[in-house]
């Protein structure tokens, strides 16, 4: 196991959510956020930056990155990071633009409102909408497909200590929580697309789209979610264990609807006075 944690959060992955996560396991002092710095870069080079001790005393970094960090630290790191279905990832992907006026996307003239779902597949030359997972994990920006999705399966056998599926979010939480020993997580659902339709509506055409320019992605899903479903079964507590973390979350549930009434409530004696 590393000395330091970094999640890699891929676009549309249920990152948003896992972060939140990760804030109730590690201290602020202990986390290094990279963050997209005016809608067209990450701070990652202020992190590079750091004199090495401070780097060195940083116990996770988290948010969108491409691979390769883990070299700043003079200690072993593990990387972690979920995979979302690619036909899915594009979809809620195209709704998120939809409803953000001052994405990226838009701000480079490549997408309008008028645009299509099959539009955006086909007519944005853009790599984290064509096998974004891959690219993000491989750390290697090429048109070869092939040598990306290898170096993404390099990078994961040798520094990923963990890759899970948005699909298998929480008994994912579970396998992560007994391997890190970590408190019992919680979470509600952050940053999830609205007024987006299920894949059953969208046309074949439109599929058949995303499947071609997402070929590698499709891959690499396909072979994590089967070696995912062999660790599930090798945690022979999995059962319980989630039935723990839902009895937990009604609780945390509950306690906080509890607190927002008495907000409420003494929000108003206030006002009365």
């Amino acid at each position: 196991m590393g000395n330091h944690l970094i999640f890699m959060h891929l676009p549309k992955c249920g990152g948003t959510t896992f972060h939140r996560v990760l804030e109730q396991q590690y201290t602020s002092t202990d986390i290094f956020d990279i963050k997209v710095v005016n809608q067209v870069r990450l701070n990652t080079q202020e992190f590079i930056d750091l004199l090495q001790k401070q780097r060195d005393s940083i116990k996770l970094i988290k948010g969108h990155m491409e691979f390769g960090l883990h070299s700043y630290f003079s200690n072993s790191a593990d990387y972690i990071t979920f995979l979302r279905d690619p036909i899915e990832r594009i979809i809620s992907y195209y709704y998120y633009v939809k409803r953000r006026p001052n994405h990226r996307l838009r701000q480079h003239g490549l997408f309008t409102d008028e645009m299509s779902l099959y539009e955006f597949v086909t007519q944005i030359d853009e790599g984290d909408i064509h096998n974004g997972q891959i690219r993000f994990i491989s750390g290697v920006q090429t048109t070869d497909k092939q040598l990306m999705l290898d170096k993404a399966r390099e990078n994961i056998k040798k520094y990923f200590a963990f890759v899970g599926t948005i699909e298998q979010f929480d008994t994912c939480l579970m396998v992560l929580k007994k391997k890190y020993g970590w408190t019992m997580p919680y979470y509600s659902i952050e940053n999830k697309t609205s007024n987006r339709p299920n894949l059953e509506a969208i046309d074949s055409k439109t599929i058949q789209a995303i499947k071609e320019r997402n070929k590698e992605d499709i891959e690499l899903y396909n072979e994590v979610s089967d070696q995912l479903e062999d660790i599930i079964k090798q945690h022979k507590t999995m059962s319980f264990d989630l039935l723990k973390f839902y009895t937990y979350a009604r609780y945390k549930q509950f306690k906080t609807r509890v607190y927002q009434i008495l907000r409420k409530g003494y929000s108003k004696l206030v006002r009365e006075k």
